[in-house]
């Protein structure tokens, strides 16, 4: 996550204080609930690596939304257009 942080440092930096300050508050919601998502994920996987047969589809929807909002995450931190973000101004008008 760091890494992308870097990957967005110029464009990032030429963005208003409000849009830094936007993306910097919804990528950190984002990280958090990356890792509370992990968190769940290590509950449901055995130290061996294995997942019981009832657990497969609860470890398959973790691993998709971890991988998508990674994905939001690695949007935000580089500067990237984010559908998110504009959801979110779109709520406001």
């Amino acid at each position: 996550m760091e890494e992308a942080s870097r990957e967005g440092y110029e464009r990032i930096r030429n963005m208003s204080i409000a849009e830094r300050t936007k993306r910097a508050m919804l990528a950190e919601v984002i990280e958090d609930r990356i890792f509370s998502m992990y968190d769940d994920l290590e509950g449901l996987v055995a130290k061996d690596g294995s997942v019981e047969k009832e657990n497969r589809d609860k470890v398959t929807e973790l691993a998709i939304q971890i991988k998508a909002s990674q994905k939001q995450y690695r949007t935000l931190v580089t500067g990237e257009p984010s559908s998110m973000l504009d959801m979110m101004e779109g709520d406001r008008e």
